[in-house]
């Protein structure tokens, strides 16, 4: 966890994907952003802030345009990818952050989250 942030009177905490993932630190830039979602944990559903680098686009995707995601075998270290769509020539991953985030928070101590449930 990065920190927290007090979103309407709820504690929110926040978390680096840039961590999450492994990746190297990388310095805040104006270009960096928290994106507030809400995940659903062993204790319920909880608003979690995810930092990410940038946001280049919001886009609607069709569930026709959504495609499996590869399997990857029996590791569980990318399970959290849950489909792919190609959109104008990108291909976007689709991330499940309810096992991304959720299940990393479902040993922790509940009381962590009190504030944020």
């Amino acid at each position: 966890m990065l920190g927290a942030l007090n979103l309407r009177g709820s504690v929110v905490p926040i978390v680096d994907l840039r961590v999450r993932f492994g990746l190297e630190h990388a310095e805040f830039t104006p270009l960096t952003v928290i994106v507030v979602l809400s995940v659903k944990t062993s204790i319920g559903r909880s608003e979690f802030g995810l930092v990410v680098d940038s946001v280049s686009d919001v886009v609607d995707i069709r569930a026709d345009e959504l495609k499996d995601a590869p399997d990857l075998g029996e590791t569980t270290q990318l399970d959290f990818i849950d489909c792919l769509a190609t959109i104008n020539d990108r291909m976007l991953i689709l991330l499940d952050v309810d096992v991304l985030i959720g299940r990393d928070w479902d040993t922790s101590d509940p009381a962590i989250l009190a504030g944020a449930a």
